[in-house]
């Protein structure tokens, strides 16, 4: 295969994973709603997203369903940095990828989060094939919310009519600004919230451009 044939390849099963990331977004919060699928040639192994509430991570799960497999001639398509090591204690998603046998993995986007950062390192300081940036573009819906809360304390506030994927709806407490109401969220660890299209809400989050715009 040409390396353009491989680089069409790998496009196509990288968005196949986020769309199945997509099915979960708005359910994944504190974190992100990430996709793998793993394939051997043209076929697919496994597939998988974050679980709702965050966990099981979607490398875990689509590994956890091959356990035993020879693994050695697969490849994992991931829309986000498997993690370095987890918080709650258990092994990371580099770790569990590192022992599954696969010697290629394939990543939309890094993981700017300080405990999940370092994974794409860890797996190739062991020798596996790590390549980067595919379908990065098209994976920033999946992480937009996200990536604003681990860069500014703030979620992502969209104005919007589709609400299933969002965590929830922001609203305003008495005597609280708009900046103190977008901290007690991402302090609570929601990622992507909406408001209705043109409500006084939206327009004065807009007023003090806080309001973001991203793609449906």
């Amino acid at each position: 295969m040409s390396s353009i044939e491989t680089e069409l390849s790998d496009l196509a099963f990288m968005q196949r994973a986020i769309k199945i990331a997509r099915t979960n977004l708005g359910k994944t919060a504190p974190n992100p709603s990430v996709g793998c699928v793993i394939m051997r040639g043209g076929d697919v192994l496994a597939e998988a997203c974050t679980g709702a509430g965050g966990r099981p991570h979607a490398e875990q799960l689509a590994l956890a369903s091959l356990e035993g497999q020879d693994l050695s001639e697969a490849v994992a398509y991931v829309t986000l940095e498997p993690c370095h090591s987890r918080s709650n204690g258990e092994a990371g998603c580099s770790d569990r990828l590192l022992h599954s046998g696969i010697k290629r993995v394939v990543v939309a986007e890094l993981d700017p989060h300080p405990t999940a950062n370092g994974g794409v390192n860890k797996l190739r300081d062991a020798g596996i094939q790590v390549d980067v940036g595919i379908g990065a573009q098209d994976a920033k819906i999946l992480t937009a919310g996200f990536f604003k809360r681990m860069l500014t304390g703030w979620p992502l506030v969209s104005e919007t009519d589709n609400r299933e994927s969002y965590d929830g709806q922001f609203l305003v407490e008495k005597d609280e600004s708009l900046h103190q109401a977008l901290m007690r969220f991402g302090d609570a660890g929601h990622n992507r919230l909406w408001v209705s299209k043109h409500s006084e809400i939206a327009q004065a989050l807009k007023a003090a451009n806080l309001l973001d715009e991203i793609q449906e």
